[in-house]
């Protein structure tokens, strides 16, 4: 036999169906660690897109600038050379003297000797004395080939020519290949090839 002591609180706790509750927690789980590198990895991948995109951007940007600047100079050249034509093809028996001077301005190298024995005053006098008169036109001109300091273009000038040996005037097409060569800054022409010429009328 057992004997069961109760206060009486306890009896009338018990009595009354009420019992204490007692809260049970299980111990607090240590907290994770996140490894260091984990936490910096994030922002290293980042770091590193941001280098490569300002690379590619870099790379684009100079590629970009140097082909504009290569544009530009192209557009130099087609406009030195277009001056140069047009006092090559055109003049009156007034202007002749003006117009191959220009041309002689435009001459360097071996076309600087050819410009001085072809167009010296014997030639010019015989020019103005024939009358001859000349109207050129470009109508092409393409560059074939380009580098810092030289270029070689490809033109086709129409050109219209009357003298006192054609009674009315005469339509010819004159093709040049004009290389050019960059001296102290400004482009000149280096030597000139005629490949097609305009016809013997043409001539004083």
């Amino acid at each position: 036999m057992q004997l069961r002591v109760q206060s009486r609180h306890g009896a009338r706790r018990e009595r009354h169906g009420v019992h204490r509750a007692v809260a049970i927690t299980s111990p607090p789980t240590p907290t994770e660690e996140v490894p260091v590198s984990a936490a910096k990895q994030p922002t290293v991948v980042l770091a590193a897109t941001a280098i490569a995109f300002a690379l590619v951007a870099g790379a684009f940007a100079y590629a970009w600038n140097g082909q504009r600047a290569a544009g530009d100079e192209q557009v130099v050249v087609k406009a030195n050379a277009t001056r140069f034509l047009h006092a090559l093809t055109t003049f009156t028996p007034g202007s002749i003297d003006r117009a191959f001077s220009e041309v002689q301005g435009y001459a360097t190298s071996a076309f600087a000797g050819q410009a001085g024995k072809f167009f010296n005053s014997s030639i010019r006098q015989q020019l103005e004395i024939a009358k001859a008169q000349s109207q050129g036109q470009v109508r092409d001109l393409f560059v074939q080939s380009m580098d810092p300091g030289s270029a070689s273009l490809y033109a086709v000038v129409d050109q219209t020519y009357i003298n006192d040996k054609v009674s009315k005037p005469v339509a010819d097409v004159l093709r040049l290949v004009i290389d050019m060569k960059k001296v102290a800054g400004q482009w000149k022409v280096a030597d000139l090839t005629v490949l097609q010429a305009p016809s013997a009328a043409a001539g004083p």
